[in-house]
C-alpha cells in the first residue's frame, strides 16, 4: 500500500504514452515542426538537462548520430558552469525539465538569452519558468508521477524522440505506425514484468553490489535505472 502510487504510475506508462502520442501528433505538432525548424537554422545543436531528464535525451542523441549528425548531451550543471563560454547566437540547446524549475535550468537560461541563443524548452508544466523564457516551447503533456519519474521520463524519451524525426523530416505516418505497436507490446509486458519481479527478491538479496548494464541508446535506460533505484531506495 507504501508503494501504490509508484505502481500506478509503472502500470500506467503504456496509456499515458497513448496520451503524450495523441497531443504530440496533433494539437502539439506545430511546436514540434517550429522547434526543427529553429534546429535547422543553427549551426550547432546541445542537449541538456539533469537527473531522469538528461537520460532521456541519450537516445534522441543517438538517433540523430545514425543520421548523420552529431548533438552532445551535458548534463545542464556543466553546461552552466563549464560550457557556457562556447554557447552564442549560433547554437541552439535543447533544454529539458519535467518541472521546468530545475534550479540549473534557470540559472542558466538568463545566460542563454543574453547570447541570443536559440532554446527549445521541453518541459511537462505550461507558464513553468522554461515555458515562458524559451525560444520555442515543446510540452510533453504527460500524467504527472507521484513519487520518482516513471510516466514522464518515458513521455521525455518519445517527445524528445518525435523532436527529432520532425528534424530530420521523418515524422510520418510510419512514426505512428511503429508507436502503435510498441504501445501495445508494453500494455501486455508490463504487467508481465511487475507479476514476474515477485520472483526476483532471492536474486535482488543475494546480489551485492547490483550493475545494470547497456550500450547505445540504452546507455538511457541504465542511468535511469540506477537513479530509480537509488531514489525509490
Amino acid at each position: 500500500e507504501m508503494n501504490l502510487p509508484l505502481i500506478e504510475n509503472i502500470l500506467g506508462q503504456a496509456e499515458a504514452i497513448r496520451s503524450v502520442a495523441a497531443y504530440q501528433l496533433g494539437e502539439g505538432q506545430q511546436a514540434l515542426l517550429q522547434s526543427s525548424a529553429l534546429l535547422r537554422s543553427s549551426q550547432r545543436i546541445i542537449l541538456s538537462g539533469m537527473g531522469a531528464s538528461l537520460s532521456a535525451c541519450i537516445p534522441l542523441s543517438h538517433y540523430l548520430a545514425s543520421k548523420g549528425v552529431l548533438v552532445p548531451v551535458i548534463e545542464t550543471s556543466e553546461l552552466l558552469y563549464s560550457y557556457a563560454p562556447v554557447i552564442d547566437e549560433n547554437t541552439a540547446v535543447i533544454l529539458v525539465s519535467r518541472s521546468g524549475e530545475t534550479v540549473e535550468v534557470t540559472k542558466l537560461l538568463p545566460i542563454l538569452k543574453q547570447r541570443k541563443t536559440t532554446v527549445i524548452g521541453v518541459t511537462n508544466v505550461p507558464h513553468s519558468t522554461l515555458d515562458s523564457s524559451s525560444t520555442q516551447a515543446v510540452l510533453l503533456h504527460s500524467p504527472p508521477d507521484q513519487l520518482v519519474a516513471i510516466q514522464t521520463y518515458t513521455a521525455t524519451v518519445l517527445v524528445l524522440l518525435h523532436l527529432g524525426a520532425a528534424f530530420l523530416n521523418e515524422l510520418s505516418a510510419k512514426v505512428r505506425s511503429e508507436l502503435d505497436s510498441t504501445v501495445n507490446a508494453l500494455s501486455s509486458w508490463i504487467p508481465e514484468c511487475f507479476q514476474s519481479s515477485e520472483k526476483w527478491s532471492s536474486f535482488l538479496d543475494a546480489a551485492s553490489p547490483l550493475y545494470v548494464l547497456g550500450r547505445g541508446a540504452s546507455l538511457a535506460s541504465v542511468a535511469e535505472s540506477v537513479l530509480l533505484l537509488h531514489e525509490v531506495a
